[in-house]
């Protein structure tokens, strides 16, 4: 998800262009803090390109916008980060879940 070159700044690699920029670094500021106000190992580096993990190795992403929003919806850290009230609103406001 992350990369970080020699002598350069962080790259995020894992969003996608349709994301909302705006949600996007916000949740990843969000994911960032609760991994460190919890000390929670990141674990060993990996190098994707180079070395990718065996498979089955690495929890799937969502396959689809219905996965998406049911993961978003059950993400209570997510939730408290972003502000219940958005949550809420952002989830009504969300297309039918329909594959």
């Amino acid at each position: 998800m992350a990369r970080i070159p020699d002598n350069q700044p962080l790259e995020l690699r894992l969003a996608d262009g349709a994301a909302n920029p705006y949600l996007l670094q916000a949740a990843v500021l969000a994911a960032g803090l609760d991994g460190i106000e919890r000390k929670l190992d990141p674990g060993p580096r990996s190098d994707t390109y180079t070395d990718p993990p065996p498979p089955g190795t690495a929890r799937p992403l969502p396959n689809s916008l219905a996965e998406a929003l049911t993961a978003f919806g059950q993400d209570q850290r997510l939730h408290q980060a972003l502000g219940e009230s958005f949550a809420q609103a952002y989830d009504s406001l969300a297309p039918k879940r329909s594959e």
